[in-house]
């Protein structure tokens, strides 16, 4: 009778254990996989077209601040983290904004139509390039950078390459230059 009461006490024992083990497993998993397909779907739903991506791919653009006034310097850092050399155009092509109205991004400023490229205006980068561009005098609002990005270039410029895809930078406030802001009191 003993071991019979032994017996059944080990078996609920390594069955306390084994489900223990399969739950620590299990949260795990199931939090990834859970993760993953709302990321999916956020994307998909950020997406209006397959060839642009929101920072999803192996090219990162980010801007230095958050925050600028008017007439301010951007800094913008484009990080390629594929394993592909990758065209940008010269950094003064780089500055096309889209400014978030009622929820929706629109373009702001114009292309620059008449782009002049040469060997070195419009290069094969392999990880970071840093730009420093002029923000235009921009009506305070939410903005971000969007970025062209080039592969397989037979030659400089845009109409030589075989494809691209469309990035793009944190989003950004500019405010006017005489916001005041109110004094903390401590």
């Amino acid at each position: 009778m003993k071991g019979k009461k032994k017996s059944i006490h080990n078996n609920l024992d390594a069955e306390i254990i084994f489900q223990i083990v399969l739950i620590i497993i299990i949260i795990p998993v199931f939090s990834f996989l859970t993760i993953t397909i709302f990321e999916n779907i956020f994307y998909e739903k950020t997406c209006s077209n397959n060839e642009i991506f929101m920072n999803k791919g192996k090219i990162n653009i980010v801007t230095d601040k958050r925050l600028y006034y008017e007439k301010e310097k951007i800094i913008l850092a484009v990080e390629n983290d594929s394993e592909e050399s990758v065209y940008l155009e010269p950094c003064e092509y780089l500055n096309n904004l889209e400014k978030k109205i009622n929820g929706n991004w629109e373009p702001y400023k114009e292309t620059v139509q008449n782009k002049v490229y040469d060997d070195y205006g419009f290069e094969k980068r392999k990880r970071i390039t840093i730009c420093e561009l002029g923000l235009p005098k921009a009506e305070p609002g939410i903005y971000r950078v969007v970025v062209r990005v080039y592969y397989d270039c037979k030659k400089p410029g845009e109409n030589m390459c075989e494809k691209s895809s469309i990035f793009y930078s944190n989003e950004f406030e500019i405010v006017n230059n005489n916001v005041e802001f109110e004094k903390i009191k401590f």
